[in-house]
């Protein structure tokens, strides 16, 4: 099964800016990633093959702007979870990999949490070898005390702020468990930290990817706790339009192939902004964005944020 995590974002150059889609209060930006039901690479997707429904209504698609486009980039953020086993370091030279092969406008930072905080080890940057000896094995210590998920929310503060043609992505690399509010509130059915991550997620407009790893403390062994981990890794990417990638109960033996269908679903991927319906209130609408393209299907996020009218 999948897991994933990470974001977009580049300075805009003049020309850039007057082609670039205005501001406005009605006007959502969402990543999107096409996919193909064969595992195939999709065929290109236009903008009139889009349908976009808030809630039950089509709303007007104004943009459709592929990743393969001069005119957007991606703003990467890979967070690694400190309370993971050390023998995550036999899987940083396949992360390292990873970013050196990333298209050279993709910009990446490297972050690790910290007792419910994201510490910054390497800022956005281009220079691929920057960011990949900003890599290190995790501390392996027992965080229980705080939680992954309000680490990933105090990352979600500190991401450059996008556009309406950058996407923004986070890679995230943690086991899941979050035992900070107990253990009953470790289920990713009622988990207030990773709802709070998914709202944050969703109201700027990034995508997460997630890679289960095993922890270092004494409940990386419990397989209740592993599961609800696995859950809560695999809502966070979901309900963010990306996806999850984990294998069994166990770190898996190579990260390489979750992070070539990585690189493949970044390069798939589509900018769309389309005008919402606006209502009293602010507030977070259900998303859903289709093609009539034979084969291939639109990963979005569940939900959108909308402001009132005003």
């Amino acid at each position: 099964m999948t897991l994933i995590l990470v974001v977009a974002g580049i300075a805009a150059t003049p020309a850039i800016a007057q082609d670039d889609v205005p501001r406005s209060t009605d006007l959502i930006h969402v990543t999107v990633t096409a996919r193909s039901r064969d595992n195939a690479p999709p065929p290109a997707v236009k903008q009139n093959d889009v349908i976009v429904r808030q809630r039950d209504d089509r709303r007007p698609v104004v943009e459709w702007v592929s990743a393969k486009d001069r005119h957007t980039s991606l703003d990467l953020a890979i967070l690694i979870d400190n309370s993971l086993d050390s023998s995550l370091g036999l899987q940083l030279s396949d992360i390292s990999n990873f970013i050196r092969a990333l298209p050279p406008s993709t910009r990446v930072a490297i972050y690790y949490s910290e007792y419910g905080s994201a510490q910054k080890v390497q800022d956005f940057t281009v220079n691929r070898d920057l960011a990949a000896k900003a890599l290190r094995i995790p501390l392996g210590r027992s965080q229980e005390g705080s939680s992954i998920f309000q680490a990933t929310s105090d990352l979600l503060k500190h991401l450059p702020a996008g556009t309406a043609r950058n996407r923004r992505a986070v890679l995230l690399i943690s086991n899941g468990i979050d035992l900070f509010r107990g253990v009953n509130d470790s289920n990713p059915g009622i988990n207030m930290d990773l709802q709070a991550a998914i709202d944050s997620a969703q109201r700027a407009e990034v995508t997460f990817y997630t890679i289960f790893a095993n922890g270092a403390a004494h409940v990386s062994g419990n397989s209740f706790l592993i599961t609800n981990g696995q859950g809560c890794l695999s809502r966070l990417a979901s309900e963010t339009g990306g996806e999850a990638f984990f294998q069994g109960l166990q770190t898996p033996l190579s990260f390489a192939p979750y992070l070539h269908q990585l690189s493949k679903l970044l390069g798939q991927q589509y900018r769309l902004t389309f005008r919402a319906q606006l209502g009293k209130k602010k507030e977070f609408v259900p998303l859903k964005v289709t093609t009539e393209l034979s084969g291939v299907e639109l990963q979005a996020p569940a939900r959108v944020f909308v402001p009132a009218t005003r």
